[in-house]
């Protein structure tokens, strides 16, 4: 199967934003603000995040599915993953330039760490501008121990690549929160289906 065969729950409200559900854009604002919230506020903040993962995997609330497909940005590599190993080499990696992505910019907690980035030259960024990540874009880790980890480029990081390791997914923001499939997508539920399309 394709990534953008992936179903999503989505909470079931009528009207025409009903593909953009209140919870997943007040959960969206809370977790692109936890970074900032300090003590008994982020641990709050935290505990809503959790609340609203166990809502989507025990179907506590009324959902409703949609594809993936459905919810992605319109435009060419919406759902792309990263450059085939032989177009990247060791000599490709500068010392500034354009960031490159690599699982390990992808912690355990689903969030982006800029510790250790690649940068490639803005030459071979034209050249695997396939393979590239804005900010909102979902990053996602498709192989070894760790497929399944995904994170959100965030808005500081103007443009990157992807490494062959991860893929990325561009979703419509008039349709769907990021954040929203970010946490769906590390649910059990999520990762199970992108398990079952890994083989």
């Amino acid at each position: 199967g394709k990534t953008s065969d992936e179903i999503l729950a989505l909470p079931d409200q009528p009207g025409p934003r009903s593909l953009r559900p209140r919870r997943a854009r007040l959960h969206g604002g809370l977790l692109a603000g936890i970074a900032r919230l300090p003590g008994r506020a982020q641990r709050d903040a935290d505990f809503q995040n959790i609340k609203m993962k166990q809502q989507i995997q025990t179907n506590k609330i009324e959902w409703r599915e949609v594809e993936l497909g459905s919810v992605l940005e319109e435009k060419k590599f919406a759902v792309v993953d990263g450059p085939f190993g032989t177009q990247l080499h060791a000599s490709d990696y500068t010392g500034a330039g354009i960031p490159v992505i690599r699982i390990k910019n992808i912690t355990k907690d689903n969030l982006f760490d800029e510790d250790d980035l690649g940068y490639f030259s803005d030459k071979k960024f034209k050249e695997l501008e396939r393979s590239a990540v804005f900010p909102n874009d979902i990053i996602l880790a498709k192989t070894g121990a760790t497929i399944g980890k995904v994170c959100i480029l965030p808005n500081r990081i103007k443009k990157a690549l992807i490494a062959s390791s991860c893929a990325k997914i561009s979703v419509n923001k008039d349709k769907i929160s990021a954040e929203y499939v970010k946490l769906f997508l590390s649910t059990e539920r999520g990762q199970a289906q992108i398990l079952s399309q890994s083989c």
